[in-house]
């Protein structure tokens, strides 16, 4: 038999000793739903609804065995049910004034430091007042938690209509965290420019086209050199197994043939890769990166037009 089922058949044997007239069985009806709602409330951990059903049964109409079940599974819900009381102070220069709370994002309403009881696990409570910063509190609660908190309001940056008091008035009465407004950062008196290190610049443009130029150069000379040795060393076994086949011709075999051929293919691939690397290198060098900006022009570059003047940039 299920859980649900148990409820049900424990809520039906309990109000079954209140048959009475016709007249009291929608009150037994109400008394049956709040019990059995309110125990599967509890079971799920949901104290604050199970409180509720077994507030609305522990009373008249719903008979005295009733009563006393919902009763002793009231003051049970209540004793496991965490509890939360916030301590509300006000910074030095803002008045005491009204607070509205939000729990878990809901509906918020008006707080003034009363015991709040919430069911177990993490809430986020949402402390808001007129001039004030909002204040937020994440807070994980356990069954049977008693927890005391202070949050601390401060006056809200900016804002000309929060009422202040006299003290507060004074400037040297103002919050440090608030300037007030229009104020702008203190200026470097100039014994203190004198006395700060000039940090050189970096030029940002001329060092890239450093590091461009360099990856650019070494992987040219790399695929040369790898070019180079390969033409040598296929290109030498090539003449070696040519001179083979003088030899054992013409009996040779095709396999050696053919593997002549691959090496004289091979060396002439190395010899072009490595040939393509430096004409490439060289055109960068003499054609392109003359049209790439330098270290000092600045971000422009020009293009004579003969008698026209010439037409500049600036990028």
């Amino acid at each position: 038999m299920t859980r649900r089922a148990l409820i049900a058949t424990a809520a039906g044997v309990l109000f079954s000793s209140s048959a009475g007239p016709a007249r009291a069985d929608d009150a037994k009806e109400q008394c049956a739903a709040a019990f059995e709602a309110g125990q599967r409330s509890q079971l799920v951990g949901d104290l604050q609804h199970a409180i509720e059903e077994f507030q609305s049964c522990a009373g008249s109409p719903c008979s005295v065995p009733a009563q006393r079940e919902c009763s002793r599974l009231l003051e049970l819900a209540e004793a496991a049910i965490p509890s939360v009381v916030f301590e509300l102070t006000f910074a030095a220069n803002l008045p005491n004034r009204p607070v509205t709370l939000s729990i878990d994002d809901r509906e918020p309403g008006i707080y003034g430091g009363e015991t709040l009881r919430v069911n177990r696990g993490k809430h986020r409570f949402v402390f808001e007042c007129e001039g004030c910063t909002t204040v937020t509190r994440r807070i994980e609660f356990a069954d049977h938690d008693s927890k005391r908190k202070e949050v601390v309001f401060n006056p809200q940056c900016g804002n000309a209509n929060a009422p202040t008091t006299g003290a507060a008035s004074e400037p040297s009465a103002q919050s440090t965290q608030c300037p007030a407004a229009g104020a702008s950062a203190p200026a470097v008196k100039p014994s203190e420019s004198a006395r700060a290190p000039l940090m050189p610049l970096r030029n940002s443009m001329a060092d890239d086209a450093r590091l461009r130029d360099t990856v650019i150069f070494a992987s040219a000379a790399a695929l040369a050199t790898v070019g180079g040795i390969g033409f040598v060393g296929f290109g030498l076994t090539a003449r070696s197994g040519e001179r083979a086949l003088a030899e054992c011709a013409p009996y040779c075999s095709d396999t050696r043939i053919a593997a002549v051929k691959r090496n004289y293919l091979l060396a002439n691939v190395s010899l072009g890769t490595g040939l393509l690397a430096l004409g490439g290198a060289t055109i960068w060098w003499f054609g392109l990166r003359s049209s790439a900006p330098s270290a000092g022009s600045g971000g422009q570059w020009s293009v004579g037009l003969g008698p026209v003047s010439n037409l500049r940039r600036t990028f």
